[in-house]
């Protein structure tokens, strides 16, 4: 999820620990953060712009894209943190849970190691039902978003990103964000059928439009539509400080205001997510950049996927054990987890 190539924008890393400390506050249950879950969303539009760049350039450049080391790149920057993770709490769930929560969790772990998490808990129940603490990995839903992702959007910008169709290509990825998140209304109502090919998991809509792909893929285009923005951007400080800001204001209004009650990601997720482009095209030109590019927040950004991989079981796991979080216990986990990020980040990801 780092990307230390020449084009590299530390602003970028702000943004990521922005990112995954919403998402931490939220799962802690920190007052004030009831809709921190839109870090997510940040990531995934920080992920459209990086990854949609990569291709792009290279095919720019050499007229092809490199499918196997592109995969290979992606394979060894992300699997390594991953795999220790689920070594890890794999052992932690033999050792705590009942025989009936490791089966489950066993089904889990398999979904995980397939990127198919977020198709497994979307058969399951709702993100946020309370049953939802008691899922050491849950939280790889979103990983397995990504790994779709990944798997899809090279193979189509390869296809489509050629001859006259490249004039147009920015309008193709903006029709496709708007397919997407007009598809997220009729869906979220939830589709009832008796139709052995449609599965009953999508009478519940709204996790039907968390979990799945083609309902976040608006998410990941905003960020890929940055690439072309980002040529045209005006490097004029006023201007940039304004969108800097406004982009800032929105994270957080949605971060303070959104709750669990929303029917989401739909229209409401273009507020993080339309703050998240702002920031991304401003940041590297405005005067406010030191909001993310101190020391703090770079750090905290470079170890983000680590700290993010980490965090829930800890929850899960202390929850189990000693049930609800006392305000000590939230800092002792948020502090937990970031040390658990750096160190993997350390040992494990640096190394592959």
């Amino acid at each position: 999820m780092k990307d230390r190539s020449p084009g590299f924008q530390p602003h970028l890393d702000g943004l990521r620990a922005i990112a995954v400390l919403a998402v931490l506050l939220f799962h802690l249950d920190v007052p004030g953060c009831r809709g921190g879950f839109v870090g997510v969303d940040v990531f995934l539009v920080i992920s459209g712009f990086l990854i949609t760049r990569l291709i792009v350039r290279e095919v720019d450049q050499t007229g092809s894209f490199g499918f196997m080391r592109f995969y290979t790149r992606r394979i060894r920057r992300l699997a390594s943190a991953l795999i220790a993770m689920l070594v890890i709490t794999t052992c932690a769930a033999c050792i705590l849970f009942s025989t009936d929560s490791l089966i489950l969790f066993g089904g889990d772990l398999i979904a995980a190691v397939l990127s198919a998490s977020n198709i497994r808990f979307w058969m399951q129940s709702d993100y946020f039902d309370v049953a939802a603490i008691q899922k050491p990995l849950l939280h790889t839903w979103s990983l397995s978003v990504e790994e779709q992702f990944y798997l899809l959007w090279p193979a189509t910008i390869a296809l489509l990103y050629r001859g006259r169709l490249k004039r147009i290509f920015p309008w193709l990825v903006a029709a496709i964000a708007v397919a997407s998140l007009l598809v997220n209304v009729p869906f979220s109502r939830g589709i009832r059928s008796n139709d052995w090919a449609l599965p009953e998991a999508f009478a519940n809509g709204r996790a039907t439009i968390f979990f799945l792909l083609p309902f976040r893929v608006f998410e990941f285009a905003i960020g890929a539509l940055l690439v072309w923005i980002e040529r045209v951007w005006t490097r004029r400080s006023i201007v940039n400080d304004l969108v800097f800001a406004t982009g800032l204001g929105l994270i957080a209004y949605a971060t303070i205001r959104f709750n669990a009650d929303l029917l989401y990601p739909g229209f409401h997720a273009l507020l993080p997510c339309g703050g998240a482009a702002m920031l991304i095209v401003a940041g590297g030109h405005s005067r406010l950049s030191p909001v993310l590019e101190n020391r703090p927040a770079l750090g905290l950004g470079l170890t983000s996927y680590s700290v993010y991989l980490f965090h829930w079981p800890l929850i899960v796991f202390w929850t189990y054990l000693r049930g609800p979080i006392s305000p000590l216990a939230q800092l002792s986990i948020l502090v937990i987890s970031i040390l658990s990020g750096w160190l993997s980040y350390r040992f494990i990801e640096t190394p592959f």
